[in-house]
């Protein structure tokens, strides 16, 4: 699964854009009513709307695992503060043979470096730059019935349950592509942050049928 993008909503969207423009580094594609960034090869739409101040989106960027540790120092040299887990910046996944580190934008969505091992492949960048993000790999869905909304999803795609934890949280997609399915009042890992029903719009390549669920819209560009 790739997310080609997502569409978010934010009360200040150019507030956004000053943090993953000018703090980030990421390139700015222009468009009417909003902004867009360009993640790597995904996209990260943020459209000016009401959003409760309780809302937390969580994405997470896949990078190149070598560089997990440049990351980490790139983002102290932006004065972009971390979200530690029991006092520690690096935080290890062995279950998903991953490391990330966490941190918010100015709406406080919870975003995460993720350096995944399985996906360790090709020349190893000298350094730390937005061209080290890979992409999109993780985008947060709370929901009030986590099995009814897995169903929903199998219904309209072919997408594999790739770690279930409980009736609580499930990863479907694959590793380029996860769909984070979070029971409604989870907190959001690291934080103490509840989980927030949410308006967005995933945007994926590959088969499947487009459809809603709640407030969000699922879409394929190849659909069928």
């Amino acid at each position: 699964m790739k997310f080609n993008n997502i569409k978010i909503k934010s009360p200040d969207p150019e507030r956004l854009l000053e943090f993953y423009r000018d703090q980030l580094d990421l390139l700015q594609e222009p468009i009417e009513n909003g902004v867009k960034i360009k993640i790597g090869a995904s996209r990260l739409t943020i459209e000016k709307g009401i959003k409760n101040p309780d809302q937390r989106y969580h994405f997470a960027f896949n990078i190149h695992p070598a560089l997990y540790g440049d990351a980490i120092q790139f983002l102290h040299e932006k004065k972009i503060p971390l979200i530690l887990n029991n006092g520690q910046e690096e935080i290890d996944f062995p279950d998903w043979n991953a490391y990330s580190v966490y941190f918010r934008d100015p709406d406080g969505n919870i975003l995460e470096f993720i350096a995944r091992f399985n996906l360790e492949d090709g020349p190893i960048p000298e350094e730390f730059n937005p061209a080290s993000i890979w992409n999109i790999s993780e985008v947060g869905l709370p929901v009030a019935n986590n099995e009814a909304f897995v169903r929903a999803v199998q219904e309209h795609t072919n997408a594999p349950v790739w770690k279930s934890y409980g009736p609580g949280f499930q990863a479907l997609g694959d590793e380029e592509g996860l769909l984070i399915v979070s029971s409604i009042g989870r907190n959001w890992f690291p934080t103490t942050d509840p989980a927030v029903a949410l308006s967005l719009t995933v945007e994926m390549d590959g088969k499947g049928t487009d459809f809603t669920y709640d407030d969000m819209q699922f879409t394929f560009l190849a659909a069928q």
